[in-house]
């Protein structure tokens, strides 16, 4: 009996760990390309499971100048394959792009 037991909970943590560890594994890097008509002085990203932005990802000497791209990695470590994104650009206003997939797509485009 106790035989049993194992076995069936083996197989069900093998079911519930599996799309997990296949989440963990997924690429997220993603291609910023700046289209806007403004250099972008900061980047905040959060995954959608937070209430709060991170840190500015590109620190104080950072700028994705107009017409320009970086390939960022995204991933922070917690799974999570939507996240959202702010860009403060040098006129002051910032853009937002909300519930991106990182693991799905490969480019996001800062626009006007």
């Amino acid at each position: 009996m106790l035989k049993k037991l194992l076995v069936a909970a083996l197989l069900c943590a093998s079911v519930v760990l599996t799309p997990m560890s296949d989440a963990l594994s997924l690429d997220r890097k993603v291609w910023i390309y700046n289209q806007s008509s403004y250099d972008v002085y900061e980047m905040y990203v959060s995954n959608v499971g937070k209430d709060k932005w991170g840190p500015d990802q590109f620190g104080p000497s950072g700028i994705l100048h107009r017409n320009y791209r970086t390939l960022w990695n995204i991933d922070d470590g917690s799974g999570y394959c939507r996240f959202d994104f702010k860009f403060v650009l040098s006129d002051g206003s910032a853009r937002y792009k909300r519930d991106y997939n990182v693991c799905e797509f490969g480019r996001l485009n800062v626009v006007d």
